[in-house]
């Protein structure tokens, strides 16, 4: 995406879990909390959509406002929200101009975390909708949950880029599947091809490779995997 593509286009023009629009910039007070717990709700991603976008400058309708102030000085008060030690564990994020329909404004890129939940000031904060709120009980289960499986052992996390297509499904059926499981067990079992790597550890139940399922039976685990072999 360039610097003149139009985020209209791109990001929509109605707040969503992902999207969250400012009238203008305020670091003390009301306003830079409300960014604040947005760059941690963000950041949180209970949707698990990848993060989301905070814009700057774009009142609640969906309509660029006026006069929005995109100094560096304000990109670089913005930008202090990863580093102030209010939002913990630290977010990534990356502030810029851009376009939306037409007019200048901030956006504030926040990265899902890798270890949620995030916190800010002391309190979890999501966005189970077009709303920031703060968490309850089950939404801190959830992503308590997503991050010990962040945690686990390397081989067995989800390599989100691959899919299925990028194992050798014929050398794990005639090779490494009989040298694991007893072949009367596969017969009982009846489980269809594409769900058996599940039960090895080689994908997740829901089909995408993991780093030891792609190492194992992989068609080209370096591509994924640099510097990968067995």
């Amino acid at each position: 995406m360039s610097d003149q593509d139009d985020l209209a286009e791109i990001l929509g023009t109605r707040e969503t879990p992902m999207l969250e629009f400012k009238r203008e910039v305020n670091r003390e007070g009301r306003r830079g909390d409300a960014i604040g717990k947005a760059v941690c709700a963000m950041a949180n991603d209970l949707c698990g959509k990848g993060g989301g976008d905070i814009l700057i400058g774009v009142n609640d309708k969906g309509e660029p406002v006026d006069g929005v102030d995109t100094r560096d000085v304000t990109l670089r008060a913005l930008t202090e929200f990863r580093d102030d030690g209010l939002i913990l564990d630290r977010p990534s994020l990356t502030v810029r101009v851009a376009l939306f329909r037409g007019k200048p404004v901030i956006r504030m890129r926040v990265e899902a975390s890798a270890t949620p939940p995030v916190r800010y000031n002391g309190v979890v904060y999501v966005r189970p909708g077009p709303t920031t709120r703060q968490a309850g009980r089950e939404d801190e289960r959830v992503l308590s949950e997503r991050r010990r499986a962040v945690d686990g052992p390397f081989d067995t996390r989800a390599r989100g880029r691959s899919t299925l297509a990028d194992l050798d499904l014929d050398l794990f059926r005639h090779s490494y599947l009989p040298a694991m499981i007893d072949p009367e067990v596969i017969e009982e079992n009846g489980r269809p091809l594409t769900t058996q790597p599940a039960s090895l550890h080689l994908a997740t139940p829901d089909g995408i490779p993991t780093a030891l399922g792609l190492l194992v039976v992989g068609l080209d685990p370096s591509s994924d995997i640099p510097g990968a072999y067995v």
